[in-house]
This record gives structure tokens, sequence and C-alpha cells, in this order.
């Protein structure tokens, strides 16, 4: 199981990592209790992850969950005024953090130092050309003959003035 971690200590730090307000699953196991006996707990949790782990199949207690619906308004009518949260058990929230990470050691090193999307403290503005290089000679508005009079004037444009409001939101949010 060293794939899945170095053992019964990732187990420990992700059940010490429950935050304790956090609602209860269908199991009835608070986040307090796994956060303050983690040190009993983890031979435990890390017997039931590794069987897991090695016979590629889920716990069938994880699976389960308890649908609540909350109001988008304050005076729901309707359904649809309604959205549901699923209360998934802390363990198997706990279990997919460890699979997450031992997932995300093996593929971040073979990405794209390029790759904005998905990662972790990465944005995907920095990706964005800035205004100024729309308009740079063999940029793309060039490349799409701006004076060619075919519409393509008009998109690039749009273009601009999208990335320009990027370009003021990401300063404003910034700074």
């Amino acid at each position: 199981m060293e794939t899945l971690g170095k053992a019964e200590v990732d187990v420990r730090q992700e059940l010490s990592r429950c935050k304790i307000g956090k609602a209860m699953g269908p199991d009835g196991i608070p986040a307090r209790v796994l956060k303050l006996c983690a040190m009993e707990l983890s031979p435990v949790f890390y017997s039931i992850m590794h069987e897991s782990y090695s016979t590629a199949r889920w716990p069938t207690l994880w699976k389960n969950s308890t649908i609540i619906p909350l109001p988008k308004k304050p005076c729901p009518l309707e359904l649809n005024h309604y959205r549901p949260v699923a209360l998934t058990p802390i363990a198997s929230k706990c279990y997919e953090k460890l699979i997450l990470r031992t997932i995300l050691s093996t593929v971040n090193p073979q990405l794209d130092k390029d790759q904005f999307a998905y990662k972790a403290s990465r944005q995907t503005y920095p990706s964005l050309p800035k205004p100024e290089a729309l308009d740079e000679p063999g940029g793309p508005a060039a490349a799409d003959g701006e004076n060619t009079g075919s519409g393509k004037e008009s998109e690039w444009w749009g273009i601009k003035l999208f990335i320009c409001s990027l370009n003021v939101l990401s300063d404003e949010i910034i700074v």
C-alpha cells in the first residue's frame, strides 16, 4: 500500500485534519470523534482503506449519503427553490483525499509546466494573451485579415474587450 500513502501516519494525519464543525454523514460518526481519536482509530481505518485499495472495492457503508434539501430562497414555495446537499461519511472523504493525493503525486510531475486548469493554486488568466499582443504584426488579428471585411475584425474586437476586462478584473482582485 505504499502507493496509497506511507502507512497509518497518513491516515492519522488525514483524520486529524477533520473540521469539527462538519455535519456527520449517515454512518453517525462525528468529525470530533475522528479528529480527537485519530491516534486510536488510524490502525482500524488504515486496514479498511488498505483492503479497499488492494481489492479496488469501495466500502459499502461509505457509499451511502443523506440528501438534505437546502432552500435557495428565504421562503421556498417549489421544489426548484431547494438545492440538494449530500452528506457522506467523513471517513470516506478522508479516504478520497488520500487517493487524490496519491494520484496527484503521480500525475503532477508529468504535466506541462504551462498547465493552469485543474491545478491547485493556479489560475487560468495568466495563460491568456495580453490585449496588446493581439495587435502585434503577425498576431491573431493580422492572420485573420483585419481589414478584409470578412467579419473577423468585429470578432477580434470582442475578444480584445473580453481579455481587457479580464485583465482589469484580475488587477482589481489581486491588488
